[in-house]
């Protein structure tokens, strides 16, 4: 019963992943014919089935982009590059849909010890650095084996020094992918969808301190009701509705 309870899941989920390319198909050719709604449509009855794959997102951006769709189009990009950091046009992309938007958030600048940490750890992802770590530590040990039975002092020298080595690489490796990781699980990045008031406090009686508009990127920090205190990337911190903003990871 079991086995044959298995096999009906597996013809199952083979039918709904081909039913899936089968409308993610349709939707490209609606995108190239011009009719990007109805590629939108079809785009989302993929999401409907809990489907997701950067193209998938690429494509439903670059179609929410093509009717000036801004927030949908941002949204999508950013979900896309969530699944594919180095998805190169997506990165293109992104930018030319963020010159549509109408708030300049400037990011505040960073001391070069920063930026050298930061271009070191984004040139891969947590997931490489960990599995890197491993590799580090198993040649590490291969060198330390070597050393240990090897009766020549040349060797012993070399391969000492080889596991010293990468050793070290691996407690590297390991350390960046756990901030990495615990960087990551601290942000919960969202796009504002809709014209909002920035508050001081979460309630509509507080002072406002400026308007978002559709397309910014905002980090939520907290969230209290229906209000979320969240952090812009030039450094301010306030309250918006939270009906307003859209999570990027969901």
């Amino acid at each position: 019963m079991t086995k044959n309870i298995s096999f009906l899941l597996l013809l199952m989920g083979n039918f709904l992943f081909s039913q899936n390319i089968t409308l993610f198909d349709q939707g490209n050719t609606h995108y190239n014919e011009g009719n990007y709604q109805k590629a939108i449509d079809l785009y989302e009855k993929v999401l409907e089935d809990d489907f997701h794959s950067a193209a998938l997102y690429f494509n439903l951006a670059n179609a929410h982009y093509k009717l000036n769709h801004i927030a949908p189009s941002i949204y999508y990009y950013e979900k896309a590059l969530l699944l594919d950091p180095n998805h190169q046009d997506a990165l293109n992309n992104i930018g030319f849909a963020k010159q549509m938007t109408i708030d300049a958030i400037e990011i505040l600048p960073k001391d070069q010890i920063s930026q050298s940490y930061e271009s070191l750890a984004k040139s891969f992802t947590s997931d490489q650095w960990a599995f890197g770590a491993v590799v580090f530590m198993w040649v590490a040990f291969l060198c330390f084996v070597i050393y240990f039975f090897s009766n020549s002092s040349v060797f012993k020298r070399t391969f000492f020094g080889g596991a010293i080595t990468f050793l070290l690489l691996a407690v590297v490796s390991v350390t960046i992918s756990t901030i990495e990781v615990s960087n990551d699980n601290a942000q919960q990045p969202a796009i504002v969808f809709e014209k909002v008031s920035f508050r001081a406090e979460p309630n509509m009686r507080s002072e406002i301190l400026f308007q978002l508009h559709e397309g910014t990127k905002v980090n939520i920090d907290e969230t209290i009701n229906n209000w979320s205190k969240v952090s812009l990337s030039d450094g301010n911190v306030g309250w918006l509705l939270t009906d307003a903003v859209k999570k990027i990871k969901e």
